[in-house]
């Protein structure tokens, strides 16, 4: 999957659980079968979890580390991944993708 379709589905994800409540339940109960009804496949063998953060509650996520054989040094490198303009989320994406096998 490309990075920045991927982008585009989860970020409709995000405004759907924020705009439809029974959405946000759907998505907190099964994630791995809201995402896949949207296009988002995740190995079987990796089960997801949705947090949502609070006024109070932030959660950071800790990823694998990355598979260097896998990926280039300049995704990898400086506080942006390598990536001008603070562009963070698509190497995180693509990180999480190349860990975990999306589709």
């Amino acid at each position: 999957m490309q990075t920045q379709n991927y982008q585009e589905k989860l970020g409709g994800v995000f405004s759907r659980a924020w705009s439809d409540p029974a959405f946000k339940l759907r998505l907190k109960a099964n994630p791995n079968e809201v995402l896949s009804e949207i296009g988002i496949d995740l190995p079987s063998d990796v089960s997801l979890e949705v947090v949502e953060n609070t006024p109070t509650k932030t959660y950071l996520t800790l990823p694998l580390p990355p598979q260097y054989d896998h990926i280039g040094d300049e995704e990898i490198t400086g506080p942006t991944g390598g990536k001008k303009g603070g562009e963070t989320s698509n190497v995180c994406i693509t990180l999480i993708c190349k860990s975990v096998g999306c589709k």
